[in-house]
């Protein structure tokens, strides 16, 4: 194998939604070939105490003992990462089925329903459902029928989680999120989607989305899912608009490119990212993945985002969004700020800075 690699830094510069460099190693072992994906696993092993690993890395244990057990890696080391498989198997099966439940009772309400993330990763990208960890299923509703998908919902014994007051989850209150969490027990945990995320919360925002979507069945409900270029962007959205640092994206991310390939419309990308004022983070984890060798992402994708120029607001938001401290004061008071900006559909810094005080209010009544 030649000499022993350097160990990694645990620390690497950029956006803070891109892995860290030991993070890089992990993902080359979990998603490289060959000889390479065997050195990246023995150099992160050695690296790395698997029992106080972080828990973006943990969720990667699944997909790394499957790539290893292809490349003929047999190892005591195996068995660990294995049960970790076994376990997620198993909680998939029992989400698949609550959430083919929530499907059913939705669907007798007349509701169009629409599976985000996990859940169509794991049954349509991933080679195995086991392989993708999941803590909830996630249900895209149409805006307008928000209201009676609770509804439906309650009927069928899920609860909503309470507000920041302890108050009951309300109307007027979905009005500043793009989604909301409910409870059912046993049965698990879901977030019940009006917009498709946190970006684009206008009336319209999910208009093409839908247009695009595509049939999609959970154990025996029809429903629909995000159509593949919009399940790229999805994907890499819900990975700039965590307040934490995540890892699982660019397994997921990879995941899309290599299942859906040539079915991949990477214009509509580019237009869909424009329209949702994402373009300086999708081309900064398009270009990740490009340099990482690890999915084949067109050079004219990057290209054009790269000739595009975000305005000063999409800027702004993305240099704070990579603050090194994002729960200072001064940062919370500029997450309100690009949150009303969005809920009002990108709005001017004008029309932004009118009705900021009346969103605060909104927000401090939670």
């Amino acid at each position: 194998m030649g000499s022993r690699e350097p160990e990694p830094s645990p620390v690497a510069p950029g956006p803070r939604f891109l892995p860290s460099a030991i993070q890089r190693v992990l993902l080359r072992a979990t998603l490289g070939d060959g000889s390479d994906a065997v050195q990246a696993w023995r150099v992160w092993r050695g690296a790395t105490d698997v029992e106080a690993l972080d828990p973006e890395s943990h969720r990667l244990l699944p997909l790394l003992y499957s790539n290893l057990r292809r490349l003929g890696v047999e190892d005591p080391a195996l068995v660990r990462y294995a049960s970790v498989y076994k376990h997620t198997w198993y909680r998939n099966r029992l989400m698949f089925r609550a959430l083919a439940a929530v499907l059913g009772r939705l669907g007798e309400a007349g509701i169009d329903t629409m599976v985000l993330k996990g859940v169509v990763l794991a049954l349509r990208c991933y080679p195995h459902f086991g392989l993708r960890p999941m803590n909830d299923f996630d249900v895209l509703v149409p805006t307008d029928h928000m209201e009676a998908a609770v509804s439906a919902l309650e009927a069928a014994g899920w609860r909503p989680a309470p507000l920041p007051n302890g108050r009951r989850f309300a109307h007027a209150t979905a009005s500043l999120y793009h989604s909301w969490g409910f409870r059912g027990g046993t049965r698990g945990e879901l977030d019940l989607h009006w917009h498709s995320s946190a970006d684009g919360c206008q009336r319209d925002a999910d208009r093409a989305f839908w247009s695009a979507s595509l049939p999609f069945t959970v154990e025996d409900q029809e429903t629909r899912a995000l159509g593949s270029t919009d399940l790229l962007l999805h994907t890499l959205a819900h990975a700039y608009a965590s307040h934490d640092p995540v890892v699982r994206w660019v397994a997921d991310a990879v995941m899309v490119v290599r299942a859906e390939g040539d079915r991949i419309d990477w214009d509509r990308l580019v237009d869909q990212t424009r329209a949702r004022h994402l373009v300086l983070p999708v081309r900064a984890a398009l270009a990740h993945l490009s340099e990482s060798g690890l999915a084949p992402i067109p050079s004219g994708a990057i290209d054009a985002l790269s000739l595009t120029r975000p305005d000063w607001m999409d800027r702004a938001e993305y240099a704070h969004r990579q603050s090194a401290d994002p729960y200072s004061l001064p940062n919370k008071l500029a997450r309100l700020w690009f949150w009303n900006w969005r809920l009002r559909g990108h709005a001017s810094p004008l029309s932004a800075a009118v009705g900021f005080p009346a969103f605060l209010r909104q927000y401090a009544a939670r």
